[in-house]
This record gives structure tokens, C-alpha cells and sequence, in this order.
């Protein structure tokens, strides 16, 4: 596994995921190893019953396109200069996408955060960092995101 030379670090665009970069960007300095920054846009549930015509392809160009310059804004918000990162966007179920990346893209790790949900959210959304770390041939160091503390009479 070590030296790394290349780095999956998988993203939803949410604060939590964002804690993956940090790790991800240090073990790219130290190993002097490139990024591959990817979001994985799930599939459009398409519904049996009568509903408008939507252009599926048009649809799916124009959330590429914005996700990709998402991903680019972050690249220069929240990575050090100097670290090699190759954006990319697919489409596909998100667990399965990100192993299916890891291997294409000949990552040597995948670095990834959860949430921490428990209970029902758990539950209900289940766990993409679980999946991956199932289903993944390779090293997945698992980040931890920061929870935000609730404040008396809020609710989530």
C-alpha cells in the first residue's frame, strides 16, 4: 500500500464530507501523491406512472456540469496549492460507484467521512461509508465528521 501514489476522496458536496479533505490533502503532501476528487450523482428514479417528459440526458449534463465546477471551487477553497487533483463526476449508486472509481482510477486509498448518524437517520438513509468499506479491495481510512451541537429548541 505505501508509498501512496494516488488518493480516492469521494464527496456529496455536504460540510461532513468536507472533513475527509483535510487527512486526504496531509497524505497527499507527505507522499507527494495526487487526488482524485469525485461526486457521484445517484441515478434519477424514473416513476411508472404519467409525468412530464424530462430529457434524462440533459438533465444529468447539467448536474455534471455544475458538480464539476463545485468541484473546483472547492479544489482551490480547501486544498493546499501544489497537490495534483483530477476532479471527476459520475453517474451511479454512490457505494458502489466510489469502489468501482477506486479501481479505475488506480487509487491506492480511499479516504472518506461519515456522518455518524445513528438511529432512525441511520436507519433510513443507511450508511455509504459502511457500503464502501464492505465492498472496497483496498485501504479506506474513515473520517469522522464533526458534529454540530444542537442548541435547546432546535430541531434537525
Amino acid at each position: 500500500m505505501l508509498p501512496l501514489k494516488r488518493i480516492l476522496v469521494p464527496t456529496d458536496f455536504s460540510e461532513a464530507s468536507y472533513s475527509a479533505f483535510g487527512a486526504a490533502g496531509e497524505l497527499a503532501e507527505q507522499y507527494r501523491a495526487g487526488i482524485v476528487l469525485l461526486h457521484v450523482i445517484p441515478p434519477i428514479p424514473l416513476f411508472a406512472y404519467d409525468v412530464p417528459a424530462l430529457d434524462v440526458s440533459a438533465y444529468s449534463r447539467t448536474l455534471r456540469d455544475a458538480a464539476i465546477g463545485h468541484l473546483h471551487a472547492l479544489i482551490s477553497r480547501r486544498f493546499p496549492r501544489g497537490i495534483s487533483i483530477d476532479p471527476k463526476v459520475v453517474l451511479g449508486d454512490p457505494a458502489r460507484t466510489i469502489v468501482r472509481s477506486a479501481r479505475e482510477e488506480d487509487a491506492d486509498m480511499v479516504v472518506i467521512s461519515t456522518h455518524g448518524e445513528t438511529g432512525w437517520r441511520h436507519t433510513l438513509f443507511g450508511s455509504i461509508t459502511e457500503k464502501v468499506v464492505r465492498l472496497a479491495d483496498r485501504p479506506v481510512l474513515v473520517i469522522q465528521a464533526e458534529r454540530r451541537e444542537e442548541k435547546s429548541g432546535e430541531r434537525s
